[in-house]
């Protein structure tokens, strides 16, 4: 059977989120309807709902005389976000301690050495998602890389993020000798203290 075609509602909505994501489109910037119609050639009806599925996750928000803009990250953002990535990634941890692979200790060691800047966010995502895959819970991987994609424009005000070349020494090192030991307290404990402590980062850069 054919891969259904990718409407332009779809394809107009994930090019933005992904802009957004990136930062190359910031708090400050308008997007109007008209723009962005004529960037992809299309009527303006398409623009329209992806802006509209953009505001429903929280993305945009819509500025009197000034069109769309992003929404600016919030301390109920990533209280919200962080109180449930920890409660489920935590469990998962705890889980995966027993169940975890050999291969997949060695695919977190490759995620979490950096070698390209620009794939620091990715890298991050899929060792985080690594935990997650040891529990062997298809719908929690699934809720929490929904979670982890909605804490990317967050994790940005992460100083942490930027140490690429010393970030496998800490915290993240912890979490993979915690799931080798087997130890299913100490996983849990690592990625707590691991996701409260970038929360508590991202809290100071956020007040800066």
């Amino acid at each position: 059977m054919a891969k259904p075609r990718e409407n332009l509602k779809d394809r107009i909505y994930k090019r933005i989120k992904e802009d957004i994501l990136l930062g190359k489109i910031k708090e400050d910037d308008s997007l109007l309807e008209t723009d962005i119609s004529n960037k992809f050639k299309v009527s303006r009806t398409p623009v329209r709902e992806a802006f509209g599925k953009l505001e429903q996750e929280g993305l945009l928000t819509w500025v009197p005389r000034k069109g769309h803009q992003v929404k600016p990250v919030s301390y109920d953002d990533l209280l919200e976000i962080f109180s449930i990535r920890i409660f489920l990634e935590k469990g998962a941890a705890s889980i995966g301690a027993k169940t975890i692979s050999e291969e997949e200790l060695e695919k977190m060691e490759y995620y979490n050495i950096y070698k390209d800047e620009k794939a620091i966010f990715d890298f991050n995502k899929q060792f985080h998602l690594s935990i997650v895959r040891a529990a062997r819970n298809k719908r929690l991987l699934k809720i929490t890389e929904g979670l982890i994609d909605d804490s990317r424009r967050i994790l940005m005000f992460d100083p942490y993020m930027q140490e690429k070349e010393t970030l496998g020494i800490g915290e993240h090192a912890r979490i993979i000798e915690a799931l080798r030991s087997r130890d299913p307290l100490e996983a849990e404990k690592a990625v707590e203290e691991h996701l409260i402590a970038t929360r508590r980062r991202i809290h100071e850069s956020l007040l800066k």
